[in-house]
C-alpha cells in the first residue's frame, strides 16, 4: 500500500511536533529540579533550550547556575548558547592512583 505524499507530510510534521513537545518537557523538568520553581525568567528560556540536541542542552544543566542560563538564553537575539562550554572532565571523579 502506497501511502499519499500529504499523509507522509503531516505524519513527519506530527513526529517532529512530538519530539519537540518532549524537549521542553525534559528541559522544564530539568529547569524545575535545578531551581526549585520556574518564573517568568526562567519560564521564557525553555523555548531556546529545547531547540538544542539533548547531549547539547544536558551539559548545560550540570555546568550553569541560574543567572547564567538567564545571561544565555534570555534574549533571543543574543546567540551566547552557541558559544563552545567547557567539557564535562571536570565534573568526573578523578580515579585513584595503582599503588
Amino acid at each position: 500500500m502506497e501511502l499519499s505524499p500529504a499523509y507522509l507530510q503531516w505524519r513527519e510534521e506530527t513526529l517532529q511536533k512530538g519530539r519537540l513537545e518532549g524537549r521542553r518537557l525534559m528541559v522544564k523538568n530539568l529547569l524545575k529540579h535545578c531551581f526549585g520553581t520556574l518564573d517568568d525568567a526562567l519560564q521564557k528560556i525553555i523555548d531556546p533550550l529545547s531547540q538544542l540536541s539533548p547531549e547539547e542542552s544536558a551539559s548545560f544543566f550540570f555546568q550553569l547556575s541560574r543567572e547564567e542560563f538567564l545571561a544565555r538564553f534570555g534574549s533571543p537575539s543574543t546567540k551566547l548558547y552557541r558559544l563552545p562550554i567547557p567539557k564535562l572532565a571536570k565534573f568526573r571523579k578523578a580515579k585513584p592512583a595503582k599503588k
